[in-house]
């Protein structure tokens, strides 16, 4: 979905029509604008009044006169309900169970894969080495697919909180995908964010808004925990951890804000990996439970919630009889092809709780259906993988009904 529309104007239209009084004070606001990155007007449609006061050069009352131009600009270009709804993009997931039930919730007809809808800004959450980051990068290459590929042809940025580079595993993975490398060179954009604050200026600074498809934030909780070590504690909060609270909300509702403007505006998925870590003191009472490591979730600030964990053995037999073609779960376990998952949606405005079940491999995480097809085309995604996939459902529920 893309509600602004009209915005292929140049920075001198848009000051001409702002209400200047002088040519000198537009072409003094237009140097100060471009000194802070500022070089086309869609990205100061993501700008608050306070961020254009801060601005070295601009003075309150141009701030006012280009915030009001904006408040114009933005209210002149909205659409009418049904064209927002017929400009609604889906971003397939990969597990094809997970497409279906978030298409239910969409109210768009079962049979067809609909995915992520445009706009939506995620958490993802489970424990350490659940397949988060796998999951990330199978929907990053699927965006930066065509069009008719089913994907979306436009860029990824991925913030990550560790120095490991992102794109040998994008590579591995792009076998199965089968994507050429000028579009993963073209598209994908890898950025370092050791702080909240570095976070929200490499995202006010995006050159081009309307051209970014996903922002995956990988992960907020080791993000956060960089500023704040407090962060990290279950109990006996440091002193200084009410001080810094109190700013670090702020720089997050921030973050947030700008990823719902973002999404609102040009369609952007935004995903926030928020990480799960061992509750020691769990483990001696005789379980080992799973906590965030963040002492509130990031889940208010988000329109889905997904929860990843590992399969018990019941539920892979369960996904075993419903597709034959599954390997055992102990040969999984030994060549190393994988280990199963259960995503679980937490929390949406739209979908009633549900639970999926899926693989995570070395070409990202697959939906049974999926992983099937693969091991079918020896490790590489077919082009008529889709339409296999759901006549095979379908056939799988007719038998299901004879019997």
């Amino acid at each position: 979905m893309t509600l602004v529309t009209n915005l292929e104007i140049t920075m001198d239209q848009f000051l001409e029509e702002s209400g200047f009084r002088s040519p000198s004070a537009i072409k003094r606001v237009k140097a100060a604008l471009t000194c802070s990155g500022y070089a086309i007007p869609r990205q100061l449609l993501l700008t608050s009044k306070r961020d254009l006061e801060d601005i070295d050069g601009i003075s309150d009352t141009s701030a006012k006169i280009l915030f009001k131009q904006l408040i114009r600009l933005k209210g002149g270009n909205l659409l009418s309900a049904d064209k927002i709804r017929q400009e609604y993009n889906y971003l397939e997931t990969n597990i094809h169970h997970l497409n279906q039930e978030l298409s239910n919730g969409y109210m768009m007809p079962s049979t067809e894969a609909a995915g992520i809808r445009s706009g939506s800004v995620i958490e993802l959450v489970g424990p350490p080495a659940i397949g988060k980051s796998k999951f990330c990068q199978s929907l990053a290459l699927q965006m930066m697919k065509f069009k008719k590929d089913g994907g979306w042809n436009k860029q990824v940025i991925y913030f990550t909180s560790s120095y490991e580079p992102i794109l040998p595993n994008i590579v591995a993975m792009n076998e199965y995908h089968q994507l050429n490398g000028s579009q993963i060179d073209k598209n994908l954009i890898g950025c370092y964010a050791s702080s909240l604050d570095e976070l929200y200026a490499n995202l006010k600074s995006i050159p081009d808004p309307s051209k970014v498809g996903l922002i995956i934030i990988d992960n907020l909780s080791e993000i956060i925990a960089n500023n704040y070590s407090s962060s990290h504690q279950i109990m006996g909060y440091a002193a200084d951890h009410y001080s810094s609270r109190g700013y670090r909300d702020q720089v997050l509702h921030d973050i947030f804000n700008l990823l719902k403007q973002q999404g609102h505006y040009f369609g952007t998925v935004s995903i926030a990996v928020n990480r799960l870590e061992r509750d020691h003191e769990s483990r001696f009472m005789g379980s080992e439970n799973y906590i965030p490591k963040l002492e509130y979730s990031i889940r208010y600030h988000c329109h889905i919630a997904f929860h990843m964990s590992k399969a018990n053995m019941n539920e892979y037999r369960e996904m075993e009889g419903r597709y034959r073609d599954l390997p055992d779960r102990r040969k999984l376990d030994r060549e190393h092809l994988g280990h199963p998952i259960r995503i679980t949606c937490m929390k949406s405005n739209l979908h009633s709780k549900f639970r999926v079940f899926g693989l995570v491999t070395k070409y990202g995480v697959l939906g049974a259906p999926e992983y099937v097809v693969m091991l079918s085309g020896n490790g590489k995604k077919q082009t008529n993988s889709s339409t296999q996939i759901i006549k095979r459902e379908k056939d799988i529920k007719q038998k299901n009904t004879t019997n």
